[in-house]
């Protein structure tokens, strides 16, 4: 996290997710908030400070490379190479198809 610029995604806003994006920010990191509660978008953008809020039950929002968890490590490794578009959205129980 000693490297601002880069990009940090908290899921769920509340508990440990708000001190994450805080942490995140203090770091100068890029934060992307992931919560499925529209209610709390304005909260995460404004008073917290995140770049981004996506609402992770809508699947427009969410329409980006899906993957299932059995290649969760290929994803990993592709990341490390700068081989994704915009990002990676696991599909830990096949419930997003």
């Amino acid at each position: 996290m000693n490297q601002p610029g880069k990009r940090l995604g908290v899921f769920g806003l509340g508990g440990l997710g708000h001190m994450a994006e805080l942490f995140g920010k203090a770091f100068g990191l890029h934060v992307t908030v992931f919560s499925t509660s529209a209610s709390k978008k304005q909260e995460a953008l404004n008073l917290l400070g995140a770049e981004n809020f996506l609402l992770s039950n809508d699947e427009h929002q969410m329409k980006i490379e899906i993957i299932p968890i059995q290649f969760a490590c290929e994803a990993f490794e592709r990341m490390m190479k700068n081989d994704v578009k915009y990002r990676f959205v696991i599909d830990n129980e096949n419930s997003l198809k």
